[in-house]
Order: structure tokens, then sequence, then C-alpha cells
């Protein structure tokens, strides 16, 4: 199995510069070796790594910081933007293997208000760089004066598997029609020299192609995958197993969820007249749903998010990122927000209820809606492993948030079935003011622009 594509673009290294000088050098020797043209580096270049740069072939390229800005930072920031870049030019005056200064990477360039802010700024820069200024997007980088033609392209992947080899290759190939104005193609530093250690035929095929400017390189067979269990499965069978032991141990739960499902005045009954008292069965489906509805956030994200939009969203809401800069991390932080959520729910119906003596009433009402989640998050989960459509899996988690939204108000209504004069107070202070709550929630979500431009932002890399 070969891959063969003639050369068209040069080839680029985005570049984790090494701590120690020695593995500059070695890795800089390795990179020159192997015909690599363009560094592109994402920190500071200190003086003696400039003077070390100028001796090898390369144009560097250097980025500057923040990342991901939105219309608000921008315009917020503005001083301490022009400050910080025309800092970091000011050093790189000298730099005579400069190539280019990239400004915005995954910034809202896109976005109409973009230009007019950010221009005059980058009118001063281009006086005082005079080099080229380019910004990237996703995995394609523009230069400023020409914002419609991508110059570069990256391929992603930064952790080497021999099976990326052929993705590897297509992305190369994939230069000739997919992105025919891409003159640059950039590696990850990592990547490409853990390729090189762990795949010898790589470093031949790229010293061939430096010198005869065609790619032929043999592809490793295709190796069946290992059994692989989808966490997501893993969680969702633990979850039915979780069920089938309270059916088996809690006798009461299965006809108190018969009666929630097909004889609802009398489940309410039993529940407002303390027949059902014990609280075990509604307090686990509680944290059930919890780890349902931090399941549903993940899926979404998935589907929504990008590893860039990914990274965008968590580094202008740290607080996030649980398990640091991935999608699992909303899983997380989402399960947590909902339980939290649960609980406040859970006083608030009781705290007004004046003929509810106990919060074992009060959980039972409540929860028992959440049995819906897992029939609903299972065929979410099922949609989104089978690669059906993603609009299918987006529905699915519409209908699991107006589940949980009317579970309150359910448990609410029910709750005040037995209150005589004192119900109509009850259901202002519960469904009146739950709905009120909402209201005002979703009208600062939406009229907060910092928000809804981080999610603009996040969205559209």
């Amino acid at each position: 199995m070969q891959a063969q594509v003639t050369a068209q673009t040069s080839l680029g290294v985005i570049w984790d510069v090494p701590a120690t000088e020695s593995n500059q050098t070695e890795q800089l020797q390795t990179f020159s070796e192997h015909g690599v043209q363009f560094l592109e580096i994402e920190a500071s270049v200190s003086s003696n790594l400039q003077e070390e740069l100028t001796s090898y072939p390369f144009e560097v390229m250097v980025r500057l910081s923040p990342a991901y800005l939105t219309i608000n930072d921008t315009r917020d920031n503005r001083n301490e933007l022009k400050e910080t870049y025309f800092q970091s030019i000011e050093s790189y005056r000298d730099f005579e293997a400069l190539h280019s200064i990239g400004l915005l990477t995954n910034s809202m360039v896109q976005h109409p208000d973009f230009d007019p802010l950010f221009n005059p700024l980058l009118d001063s820069l281009r006086s005082a760089s005079g080099t080229d200024l380019y910004f990237s997007h996703g995995e394609q980088w523009f230069y400023f004066s020409e914002p419609q033609q991508a110059f570069a392209r990256q391929f992603y992947d930064l952790e080497f598997d021999e099976q990326d080899l052929i993705s590897a290759s297509g992305f190369l190939q994939s230069s000739g029609t997919n992105s025919p104005s891409a003159e640059i193609h950039f590696i990850h530093s990592q990547w490409l020299l853990q390729a090189l250690n762990d795949y010898p035929e790589f470093s031949k095929s790229l010293l061939a192609y430096r010198t005869t400017g065609e790619w032929h390189l043999p592809l490793p067979e295709a190796t069946p995958q290992a059994l692989n269990i989808n966490w997501l499965v893993l969680v969702l069978i633990l979850l039915w197993i979780s069920l089938a032991l309270q059916f088996k141990y809690l006798p009461y739960i299965r006809p108190m969820m018969l009666r929630f499902f097909f004889a609802h005045r009398f489940f309410v009954d039993d529940i407002l007249q303390y027949r059902e008292r014990a609280a075990v069965g509604g307090s686990l489906l509680m944290l059930k749903h919890a780890l349902f509805g931090g399941m549903v956030t993940y899926l979404t994200g998935r589907i929504l998010l990008s590893e860039e939009g990914l990274t965008a969203l968590l580094e202008n809401y740290p607080l996030i990122a649980i398990a640091g800069n991935q999608y699992i991390s909303l899983f997380f932080f989402a399960a947590l927000l909902i339980l939290i959520t649960d609980l406040i729910s859970i006083f608030w119906l009781y705290l007004p209820a004046k003929n509810l003596n106990h919060l074992s009433q009060v959980i039972n009402l409540y929860a028992g809606s959440f049995y819906l989640d897992f029939i609903l998050v299972t065929f979410m989960a099922t949609s989104f492993l089978a690669g059906w459509s993603p609009i299918l899996v987006l529905s699915l988690a519409a209908i699991f948030v107006l589940i949980w939204f009317l579970a309150y108000n359910l448990a609410a209504f029910n709750a005040s079935t037995k209150m005589g004069q004192n119900r109509t107070t009850y259901l202002l202070l519960t469904i009146g003011l739950h709905t009120l709550v909402l209201i005002l929630f979703l009208v600062v979500f939406f009229t907060q622009t910092d928000v809804l431009q981080v999610l603009k932002l996040a969205l559209s890399l």
C-alpha cells in the first residue's frame, strides 16, 4: 500500500521549543535534514535562539499571544494588545530568518465588527514591522493582505500513531484539490519527531521528497482495532445495571414507577399521604439524572465543537475545564451543575409547602420523570456512536432539557393538589417564580455579549 503525491507545497513544522539548547540544536538539525523549510514558533524567541536559527535555511514564523480573542476582548484590551504587539515586533527587528508574524489565533476575525475595530492597529503594525502579518482560523492560515486565500494549513494530530500515516498522506495528497492555494503544510514537531523515530520509512520518504520532489510513502497495513469499549457505553451499562439492582433490592421502586406513568393520580396520593416514605430510590434517580445530563452535554459538545472550538471555550471559561482541555470536562462540569441545581429545586419545592412534612415526599415527586432519561439518553448515545444524523442527537438533547424543566413544574403542581386555599400562593412561589427565573436567565444570557461572542467563536472554529 503506497501513497504518492507530486510536490506542490513546502513542508513546515510547528515547533515546541525544547528547554535545553542541546535538544534545540538536535531537533533543528533533524528538521533541516528532512527538508523542512518553515518553522512556526508559538513562544517568544530569545536572542540566542534567533542567532542559531539564522544559521539554518529555515524561514521562521512567530505567532504572538493572546489567542481566542472576541470582539469585546479586542475592544477592551486594545491598548494592551498594541503595547504587546509592538514590543514583540521590536524584539524581532534584527531577526534575519523572520518570514512573518502571526497576530491572531482563532479569534473573531470573521465578525463584521472586527475589521473596523482592528484595522487601525493593523495599519500601524504593518508600518512598524516591515514584514508580512498573518492570522489563523481553524486549520488554515491567512495573510491579512489576502484574507480570503489560505497560504498554509496544518495536520492537526499531536501524538503519533502508525495509523496516522494514512491520514497524513491524505493530508498531503489533498493539496492539489481541496486547498490548491495553501503553499505550506505544517505538522506539529512532536508528531513529526515521533513519526521519524517510530516509522523509519517516513524518514526515508521525507529525504526522497526533499531531493526528487515526489512523495512516496509505504503505508502500514490497516490493522483491526482492538476491542475498545467507549466510556459512554460503559457508563450507560453501569446505570442500567444500577436500575436493575434497585428493582431487585428496593421492591417498592417498580410499582412506584408504574404508578407514576400509568396511574399518576394514585402515585401523587401515595406520596402526599406519606404511604411511600423511602427517599433512597428518588435520591439515586437524581444522581443518575446528573450523570445523564453530563452525557447529554458531552454529546452535544462533540457535535457542535471542534477541538479548537473546545479550546476556545475552555480558555475563556477555565472553570469548565475540570478534567483539562478535553471534551470529558463538559461531562463533569454539567453533571456537577445539574446535581447542584436539582438540590436547589428540592428545597425550593419543600420550603413553601406547608402540607409536606418530609423531604422524601418532594424528592419522590420531583425525581419520577427522570426514569425517561434511561431511554432518551441511551437512544441519544446510540445515535451518536452509530453516526446517525446530528440533528437527531441535538433534538434528543433538547427533549432532555425540556423534561428536566417540566419535572420541576409537574412536581410543584402535584404537591399543591391538597393545599386548599394556599395552593395559588404555592404555585406562584414555585412554578411562577421558576418560570420567571428561567425567563430572566435567558434575557441575561442573550444580552451578555461576552458569553455570546465566546460561543460564536467556539462554534465557528
